[in-house]
């Protein structure tokens, strides 16, 4: 981490923020999280994690924010610093943005079916409002190579069994094969979030959804949105109804891509087992890292053990989840 005198300094130089400045450190996983407050103003200031983003990816993020706070959707807008530049280089060689404070609050659990329908019009929103979004930058596209192909390497490196291998590698083959089905129906393609839980949203008293942190976000199939985890537990399944209910007030979308959802859900979280194995769980040793694979093999098997009992045409959801229900792993981020 950089110590508070460094970010100080930078923010005093690159932005000439106020003294006092007061440094607070938020979070610390895959980026650095730090709270600045600076006289009156409040700000966020991102230290990303060491071959985390290229330069390229942050300035495609930003013209992204910036394409949406000139559409009147509410964001925390990156901040530009006095040279005219939104993309730094900090101590240790790490890139950093400094991003406004998201007005409002975070929403506090437990969650009611309007939220859930607030969140989903503003993720139509954001759909809506992105269908034109150019770049001149790039950032990876959050594909099947992206989600499932490139990070079966990864975990495959760090399996010691063959058995745990032949798993993993039968997973991203029918995982693959699953989401390339709905592809070829023709799923919604473009600017999403891939992030869309309340844990990164705040809500004014006015009930106005601002997003923040879209790091992990870029063009990709708009089901990754949709709430594809709540399907695993006959007692979610009303929560992404919810949330569809309150998308489609704003903008329409396919049954395909609701039922989609899962799916892509499932490879999100296949691209996070060789995210948390590369940035997290490698740091703390070998047997750490086997611990941790096997629970992800448990979770996967009973992913697969569910879709192998769905239809890709025509499914009803609801009820295939019923008789799958207490088996399959919830997705917490999502609560």
């Amino acid at each position: 981490m950089i110590n508070s005198i460094q970010i100080t300094e930078f923010l005093q130089n690159k932005f000439e923020l106020p003294s006092p400045i007061n440094v607070t450190l938020i979070r610390s996983y895959t980026n650095d999280v730090y709270k600045i407050v600076a006289g009156t103003k409040t700000y966020l200031l991102k230290v990303y994690g060491q071959g985390w983003r290229t330069e390229e990816e942050l300035l495609f993020e930003v013209d992204l924010l910036n394409f949406l706070k000139n559409k009147h959707v509410r964001i925390a807008a990156p901040v530009m610093g006095g040279d005219k530049k939104y993309v730094y280089f900090v101590p240790q060689d790490r890139l950093t943005i400094l991003f406004e404070w998201a007005g409002g609050n975070k929403p506090v659990s437990p969650f009611n079916s309007i939220d859930r329908e607030l969140l989903g019009k503003a993720i139509a929103k954001i759909h809506l409002t992105t269908d034109g979004f150019k770049s001149k930058y790039h950032r990876k596209e959050l594909g099947v190579d992206f989600l499932i192909k490139d990070p079966l390497n990864t975990i495959l490196d760090n399996c010691e069994e063959k058995s745990q291998k032949a798993f993993f590698s039968n997973v991203a083959k029918n995982l693959s094969r699953y989401i390339e089905t709905f592809i070829s129906k023709g799923l919604d393609f473009g600017i999403v979030h891939a992030d869309a839980t309340f844990d990164n949203i705040h809500m004014t008293k006015e009930r106005e959804v601002i997003f923040y942190d879209f790091d992990s976000g870029g063009l990709g199939w708009r089901a990754i949105d949709l709430q594809g985890w709540a399907v695993f537990d006959s007692k979610n399944v009303s929560k992404q109804e919810e949330f569809i209910n309150g998308y489609r007030t704003i903008r329409e979308i396919s049954d395909d891509d609701v039922r989609a959802s899962s799916y892509l859900h499932v490879a999100n979280e296949f691209w996070g087992i060789a995210l948390d194995v590369n940035r997290r769980i490698s740091r703390q040793g070998i047997q750490a890292v086997k611990n941790y694979l096997i629970t992800k093999e448990t979770e996967m098997k009973n992913y697969m053990e569910y879709f192998s009992k769905a239809s890709l045409v025509g499914a009803d959801i609801r009820q295939n989840n019923t008789n799958n229900n207490n088996k399959n792993p919830k997705y917490l981020r999502g609560h």
